[in-house]
């Protein structure tokens, strides 16, 4: 395996998980509502709660992307550029 398939790889991980990260992300702006609904009715947590749990996953996904992902991509493009 070659750096540039190395860093091919990475790129897309990056660009795929990113696209998860902003649909999510417009998901959750667009059906609030019904997702607290939804969550409340399964396991009667407060919207308060949910809003705490939504903003913990988006910034630890935001964490994985940029450490496991655009980390290693930088990292390759810069040894593939010597």
């Amino acid at each position: 395996m070659t750096i540039n398939v190395l860093r091919q790889f990475f790129m897309w991980c990056m660009v795929l998980n990113g696209a998860v990260l902003m649909l999510s992300f417009l998901f959750w702006l667009g059906a609030k509502e019904w997702i607290c609904q939804q969550h409340q009715r399964l396991f009667g947590i407060s919207q308060e709660q949910l809003n705490f749990v939504a903003e913990f996953f988006f910034i630890g996904y935001k964490l994985f992307l940029i450490s496991f992902n655009l980390i290693p991509y930088l990292a390759l493009l810069i040894l593939s550029s010597r």
